[in-house]
């Protein structure tokens, strides 16, 4: 009767406890949100059922794509989710803090929204982007209307809230151009070398995992349903852990029954995210609790050195480093050696069928005092997205094809038979590879497959040195344009300018003493540069803390001031502090700023937010520098070269050809 009894009130404790997991999970939903990018460790995923997505490297192989080197340690290949695309794998065992890559390539992209019209608008680079002003970008457009499109293990990397092992990188910044100097300035992205690293230890064979941030998935729950988050992961670990513990002393039968009726209650609840985290037998909830859920759920993501050989791309073939090329930025080079027509790498493709707009158009926006509104001008192309120029077109087409496996987008020009040492084919042995629709489908079945189904194989022409820096040819087209630009630049002014970038300012000016705004009347700064106070400032109980990352931007500042102070002794210090003005935007009540923000956004009473005016004295000279202001770098140059890369004419399908002359 007792043991009756203890069962009973157990039994009802564990429903209680499932229920409750159910209530938590709704009142942690994020909710709602805009599904667009991804911020801080957020990034967007192919079509998938769970949180996941792709990124990859590249293997060695011969004409038929059967012989994978023995030496690669990346792979990718088909995820280990269900109807997520490719995923990333790791042959070797990784540790914490280790590096992944080489470095990836990242492309920024801005105001998409504002440039292509509505009626028209689908983003094919929207589940492969990161915030902008998370990746350093700031600078280019400090709000959520600039992107990062980070090739490689930027976006081919799918997302397991449960099995988080990699960070995302922050890509150096390198405006290797300067307009005065070179034709190529604004035509190569200064954002480079983003390298992910390892947050936890990964074993061999493992899918990669980054995190796109909460808000990601919950934007897209009709799109994957109610998948779990992160802290769903850990509410579920703790549930199980409970049930281990009230279950220990109970029969293997009655166990499994009552963990199959828990999923059960998880099937009818089923926009309960926590229980949605619950591992779906009885043995993988016991290595949850005896472990961790991340160990549970690990089993599951693994894949064997011989099956990602024969099923696979080797993806760690291309380093990045400075091009030897005159100009060119950033060079790919071979990782080994590799022998003729042996695959270096490969990388899918984002099929941008621009039908009915041109998807890399830039347009006049300007703002209507009286509507205050932007208003667009669609009459007119003034430019166009930086991310057109590595991305590959034909002249009788206007499809593009842009490549996001690693490292391809470092690869330069040279033409073949002087110079070049890899040319592209179609992936044909790769599963992620559709022979049938570079066949059959034309550019209205392409608008219609929203998913990435095209992949390029990277073959060496000829031997290849390892440390030998990989050329494709561009082709004729590309040629002709690029040396109708140089023609151009050397006619034009350009070269002559007074430009000077933030960059510059702050290695020429180091910690030398600021004007202030009356010094600057007489004698101002760069009209292209502005000085912005660290984000640290503005609070009174600061560390002091005043180290600057990429993505570090701070506020704009005025200096007002600047003097001395006493030190220890009496003696006046060697360096000037300052007294600035610090334009903020109000972010809610807070004790610990130096004054309190008029707005609270959870008070509908108070004013709606509003530019804010902040007096900061003893402000070091560490805590300010130079920035350039919005729309002022080489990449925004209305006369910065624009242009594709050229696809083999033999191997584009003629249906596509939809611009091609009678």
């Amino acid at each position: 009767m007792l043991h009756a009894l203890l069962d009973k009130l157990w039994f009802r404790a564990f429903i209680v406890l499932l229920v409750v997991a159910v209530r938590v999970s709704r009142a942690a939903d994020p909710g709602t949100v805009d599904p667009q990018c991804h911020d801080d460790d957020s990034m967007g995923a192919t079509s998938s059922n769970s949180n996941l997505k792709n990124n990859g490297r590249k293997v060695e192989s011969t004409e038929t794509g059967e012989s994978q080197p023995s030496q690669c340690t990346l792979y990718i290949a088909e995820s280990t989710i269900p109807n997520a695309g490719l995923g990333t794998f790791t042959v070797t065992p990784r540790i914490f803090g280790e590096s992944l890559g080489a470095g990836d390539l990242c492309i920024p992209y801005l105001d998409l929204a504002w440039h292509y019209p509505k009626q028209f608008f689908y983003d094919p680079f929207a589940d492969y982007v990161w915030m902008g002003n998370q990746m350093g970008m700031a600078r280019e457009d400090p709000g959520s209307s600039i992107v990062a499109f980070c090739t490689g293990l930027g976006s081919i990397v799918n997302s397991h809230s449960a099995l988080i092992n990699a960070r995302r990188a922050i890509p150096r910044y390198d405006p290797y151009l300067k307009r005065r100097e070179h034709p190529g300035a604004g035509a190569i992205s200064p954002y480079q070398n983003a390298t992910s690293t390892v947050i936890r230890a990964i074993p061999a064979g493992a899918e990669l995992f980054k995190s796109y941030g909460d808000e990601w998935f919950a934007g897209r729950t009709r799109q994957f349903g109610h998948v779990p988050l992160i802290a769903s992961y850990e509410e579920a670990e703790k549930i199980l852990k409970s049930f281990a513990r009230v279950a220990s002393n109970r029969s293997e039968e009655l166990q499994s029954s009552l963990y199959n009726l828990s999923l059960a209650i998880r099937d009818v609840y089923n926009n309960s995210r926590t229980l949605n985290g619950l591992p779906e037998t009885l043995k993988r909830a016991n290595i949850a609790a005896q472990s961790s859920i991340s160990a549970a759920y690990q089993i599951d993501h693994i894949r064997s050195h011989q099956w990602l050989q024969e099923n696979g791309r080797c993806v760690d073939a291309i380093e990045p480093g400075y091009s030897t090329i005159s100009g060119a930025g950033w060079g790919a080079f071979a990782a080994r050696t590799f022998r003729q027509d042996q695959i270096i790498t490969a990388s899918p493709l984002l099929h941008v069928p621009q039908l009915r707009h041109d998807y890399m158009a830039m347009f006049n926006i300007t703002w209507d005092e009286e509507q205050h509104t932007h208003v667009r001008h669609l009459d007119k192309v003034i430019s166009y997205q930086l991310g057109m120029n590595y991305c590959f077109g034909h002249a009788e087409s206007s499809l593009l094809l842009c490549p996001n496996g690693y490292g391809v987008n470092y690869i330069n020009h040279a033409k073949t038979g002087q110079g070049a040492n890899v040319k592209i084919r179609w992936a044909h042995s790769f599963s992620a590879h559709h022979d049938d629709i570079v066949a059959n489908s034309t550019l209205d079945d392409l608008d219609r497959i929203r998913k990435s189904v095209l992949v390029l194989d990277y073959i060496a022409l000829r031997d290849i040195d390892k440390g030998e820096e990989l050329l494709i040819d561009y082709g004729p087209d590309w040629e002709d344009a690029w040396q109708a630009h140089q023609d151009q630049w050397l006619q034009s002014n350009i070269s002559k300018c007074e430009y000077i970038s933030s960059i510059d300012m702050n290695q020429q000016l180091g910690n030398a003493a600021l004007r202030t705004h009356e010094e600057e009347v007489a004698d101002p700064y760069p009209s292209n540069v502005e000085i912005r106070c660290h984000p640290h400032v503005i609070f009174k109980n600061s560390s002091r803390n005043y180290g600057w990352t990429l993505a570090t931007y701070g506020h704009p500042c005025r200096v007002l001031d600047k003097y001395t102070i006493g030190l220890d002794g009496g003696k006046p210090s060697e360096e000037y502090f300052y007294k600035v003005l610090v334009e903020v935007w109000p972010y809610g009540i807070d004790s610990n700023l130096h004054k309190e923000w008029p707005y609270d956004p959870n008070n509908r009473e108070t004013k709606e937010p509003a530019l804010t005016q902040i007096v900061i004295a003893r402000v070091p000279r560490k805590a300010l520098r130079f920035f350039d202001k919005h729309g002022t770098t080489d990449m925004h140059l209305r006369s910065a070269f624009r242009h594709w890369i050229g696809f083999p004419d033999d191997m584009f399908p003629d249906q596509w050809r939809n611009r091609k002359q009678p």
